[in-house]
């Protein structure tokens, strides 16, 4: 039982120096448990020589003081006695506020540290793994459960703290009175006992109740405002309050609960020590013929009693706290044991840096996302320096994830990638030479210039204002009050969708790349817009490596190479002219495009 009562399984999560700094804040406290009991140990001695000057020759604590300093006045030996106590309780006060310090200060180190450890580890994970995380769920655990870590561990030190105080305030008042205090204890300690088994399954289910609900609340949040449009055409706006009320009424219900339940134990636990102490008198009162010569023995025993009674009030409170805390402790170490599994399948691609390339080969490259039906089928192409490539081909045709292959978002499940004849498990070492536009554009809730130097502190003014012309941002700049320093806003509410791309054209560009991608990065630009887009990609032909998925084949006519898919497999290659000819699938593309 007693295993029961202290292990949280903390320690999963404690880094060697987080357990260095945990075992020394234990020694800590029994080291100030000691020195508590020991000044409280001197209240009984202190009192009589208050009450009665002339016993100080009877007190034997105090012979060494009196010999030592050798005073016989009485006044003078109460002086000197009361600035000892005195110094003694300060020196106690002073170790349990670096104690408190301590107990506060750790847990928001380790809170601190998981943060940005799962944090780092969610940046890390392959492309592939993210997909499959939800990300919803990620950032309930940043935000949520993290954060409830500090309190579980503040709970769990707190209680170990008011543990090792009161078996010392125990000892000492067993010393004092044994059989009266035995039986003092007795009936709080099954009284505290009862009260903690009592709320503790009511606790952990709402610190299950709590975690559930977060998740749904980020969930429900985060969808309903991605669907606002919808929400409001559809006339849902009812469906989902009531949704987010009951979630709200969840979460909002389980912190209610915790709260009351821990503050219920040392509320009920003080009463049953006034009853106890009411009955004790009444006790005396009956069978004991001058019970005034207890009086120095009560004001010892409130004294003491009443701070054991707050130590073993916040035990209980604390304990009952950890157990609706467990959740959110099992939901961040399950992060922690799946962050080893995603290590050890990134460390499986140590990646080769490719300094320079002359050709790059796939070569039978096969791809699926269930391991079942393949979406790409043993595709076999060439991407040359400084060549301009596009992949083309009807909705579905495997365009995307090809890209993503080259990307190394992706693995191939067969095939291989070679690199001027050389076999390489993954193109990664490319990504420094790499600007990317993607077909949806993400917008920073930052400044224009942020939002194209993208994760940089110094920007260059003079490349910054040169992407901006080649993505034909001037229009976009003329009308921002503040010009590139003004805010986007949240998902880039000032931007049309054709600006925003025009934006991830910049952010490429401003990297000075070697390959520039684009996945489908005009399709959202008017036509006039596309065609100077277009033309500044045309002077960058020969200057760097161009790979592009086409929405509008005329924005590729003038390209080295063409691949044409269709339904996973390179259907065609060659260049437009050749491809208009030749290649039927390609042919209906153009047809499409001129209508």
């Amino acid at each position: 039982m007693l295993s029961q009562v202290l292990s949280t399984n903390i320690f999963k999560i404690l880094s060697k120096k987080e357990k260095k700094i945990f075992f020394w804040l234990l020694f800590l406290m029994i080291f100030f448990g000691l020195v508590e009991a020991f000044t409280y140990s001197l209240v009984i001695p202190y009192l009589n020589v208050v009450i009665d000057p002339n016993r100080i020759s009877s007190v034997q604590q105090l012979q060494p003081i009196i010999a030592y300093f050798n005073l016989q006045d009485p006044l003078s030996l109460v002086a000197l006695i009361s600035v000892i106590f005195l110094s003694l309780y300060t020196f106690k006060i002073i170790t349990q506020l670096i104690l408190q310090y301590w107990i506060n200060k750790f847990p928001y180190d380790v809170a601190r540290h998981n943060m940005k450890l799962l944090y780092w580890h969610y940046l890390g994970l392959s492309y592939e793994l993210f997909l499959k995380k939800n990300h919803k769920h990620m950032m309930k655990v940043l935000t949520q459960s993290i954060p409830r870590l500090s309190f579980l561990l503040i709970a769990q030190l707190s209680f170990y703290s008011s543990l090792i105080t009161s078996c010392c305030l125990i000892a000492i008042l067993l010393f004092k009175q044994f059989l009266f205090s035995l039986i003092m204890l007795s009936v709080i300690g099954g009284v505290g006992v009862f009260l903690y088994y009592f709320f503790k399954s009511r606790q952990k289910q709402a610190g299950n109740d709590y975690e559930n609900g977060t998740a749904d609340f980020y969930k429900t949040g985060l969808e309903s405002f991605q669907l606002i449009k919808e929400i409001k055409l559809f006339n849902k706006i009812t469906y989902f309050q009531n949704v987010m009320g009951a979630v709200s009424d969840k979460v909002t219900g389980s912190l209610k609960v915790s709260s009351f339940l821990s503050a219920v134990p040392g509320i009920v636990m003080e009463y049953v020590v006034i009853l106890f102490l009411v009955g004790v008198v009444y006790v005396l009162m009956l069978f004991v013929n001058q019970p005034q010569v207890y009086g120095t023995l009560f004001i010892f025993y409130a004294i003491v009693g009443r701070r054991l009674l707050s130590c073993l009030g916040i035990m209980i409170a604390n304990k009952s706290s950890i157990e609706n805390l467990k959740p959110s402790l099992n939901a961040i170490y399950k992060e922690l044991v799946n962050q080893d599994t995603d290590k050890a399948y990134n460390n499986d691609l140590l990646i080769q840096p490719i300094k320079s390339f002359d050709v790059i080969l796939f070569d039978n490259i096969s791809f699926s996302y269930n391991k079942k039906n393949d979406v790409l089928k043993s595709i076999s192409l060439d991407i040359k320096c400084n060549n301009s490539i596009a992949f083309v081909g009807p909705s579905g045709s495997g365009k995307s994830t090809l890209l993503d292959l080259f990307l190394s978002f992706l693995s191939p499940d067969s095939g291989q990638f070679l690199v001027d004849g050389n076999p390489i498990k993954s193109l990664e070492g490319l990504w420094p030479k790499i600007g990317y536009v993607p077909q949806m554009m993400t917008v920073l809730d930052d400044t224009l210039a942020r939002n194209i130097a993208f994760g940089v502190d110094i920007i260059d003014e003079e490349k910054l204002n040169r992407v901006i012309k080649m993505a034909h941002l001037d229009d976009v700049l003329a009308n921002l009050k503040l010009g590139v320093n003004t805010v986007l806003g949240d998902r880039g509410i000032q931007l049309s969708g054709g600006q925003q791309q025009r934006v991830a054209i910049a952010r490429a560009l401003y990297l000075e790349p070697d390959i520039l991608v684009l996945d489908e990065a005009t399709s959202s630009l008017d036509s006039v817009t596309e065609k100077h887009i277009a033309n500044s990609i045309a002077r960058m032909k020969g200057q760097l490596t161009i790979i592009v998925i086409a929405h509008r084949l005329s924005t590729v006519k003038d390209f080295d190479c063409i691949y044409v898919l269709d339904k996973g497999k390179l259907v065609g290659q060659g260049n437009h002219d050749s491809l208009e000819i030749s290649n039927s699938i390609y042919k209906s593309l153009v047809a499409l495009d001129k209508q």
